[in-house]
């Protein structure tokens, strides 16, 4: 083990920049110019500029303000979302970094659980540089993940999902219903609104998203994963596909949609960030376990969002057969 020097990190320049003011800023301008624009009431801007700073004070400027770590021989420690953490090197028996939605994570795993830490505002290659001189060279392993209590009991929880043959449901979030709803009710009264006021253009376009507002409703459905085959129901019919014929699994940026790709077949479902919390962790499970079994393909890209089920409905899938 080397000796480090000690440091404490905060949000860098470049994350102020460019993950903060920059975007800030533009987003402001181009409000403004729409708004001048299209000759709207400045109480739009208003609510739009409220709602800028909710977000942007809620996912940027309190962690950016808030979170702090701290290197140096003994620990790591430091300050994520007002939650204060330290661990000691010699505790940990594996040190690896994770990438998930364009965002890095340095995890630290321990006979106590993992730590998974948030880089997303500080420098990780410096970062990363020091905890490669903190930790035992066998944390650095290629195989030090297996030497966790966690690993143990996720090999032992997979054994018992591919062994159970009971396919695991789970629904879409109740939430999708509240906004499906209430997109409807809103976007139908502004389209009789705006029928009786004469103004036919924005009766329209307030038509075409109350439509997808209620393609949004009926496309809430549930999602069944089992050993032999994927199967999703919905309003609109029911699709299913087996995991003999999925060849790669795409998956978007937010974790909204899943798509597995086979030969001229393709079925997509809904991801787990939509996921009802109920049988959420079953489900995951299962599919975890299936993937890791079949060596499947991960491929996060945000093109799964714009793809369609094709060849899968059950009713095409009858008609083959037969």
């Amino acid at each position: 083990m080397k000796l480090v020097d000690p440091r404490t990190y905060r949000a860098t320049t470049e994350a102020w920049l460019g993950q903060l003011l920059l975007p800030v800023c533009f987003f402001i301008m181009l409000t403004i110019t729409a708004i001048n624009t299209a000759g709207l009431s400045p109480v739009y801007a208003s609510v739009g500029l409220a709602l800028l700073v909710v977000i942007v004070t809620l996912n940027y400027l309190v962690p950016m303000t808030r979170n702090w770590l701290s290197l140096d021989g003994i620990s790591i420690e430091g300050s994520l979302d007002g939650r204060y953490f330290q661990v000691y090197w010699n505790e940990i028996l594996a040190a690896w970094l994770y990438d998930a939605n364009h965002k890095r994570f340095l995890c630290l795993g321990t006979r106590e659980g993992t730590l998974i830490i948030s880089l997303r505002f500080f420098d990780h290659a410096s970062v990363w540089n020091q905890v490669r001189g903190s930790v035992s060279p066998a944390a650095l392993e290629e195989n030090a993940i297996e030497r966790l209590p966690d690993f143990r009991g996720w090999e032992k929880a997979r054994g018992k999902a591919l062994e159970d043959p009971k396919p695991r449901q789970v629904t879409d979030h109740w939430v999708l219903q509240v906004i499906g709803w209430s997109g409807v009710t809103f976007f139908a009264y502004g389209a009789i609104d705006a029928w009786q006021a004469g103004s036919l253009l924005l009766a329209v376009v307030y038509i075409c998203i109350l439509m997808a507002f209620g393609v949004m409703l009926l496309s809430w459905g549930v999602t069944e994963i089992g050993p032999e085959q994927i199967s999703r129901l919905s309003v609109f019919g029911r699709w299913v596909m087996a995991w003999d014929e999925v060849r790669w699994i795409e998956i978007d940026l937010l974790d909204t949609v899943i798509v597995l790709v086979g030969d001229k077949r393709r079925l997509v479902i809904p991801g787990p960030g939509i996921w009802n919390v109920s049988g959420k962790r079953e489900l995951m499970r299962v599919l975890l376990a299936q993937v890791e079994q079949r060596c499947l393909p991960l491929r996060r890209t945000p093109m799964a969002m714009f793809r369609i089920s094709r060849n899968t409905r059950a009713k095409k899938q009858r008609e083959d057969q037969s």
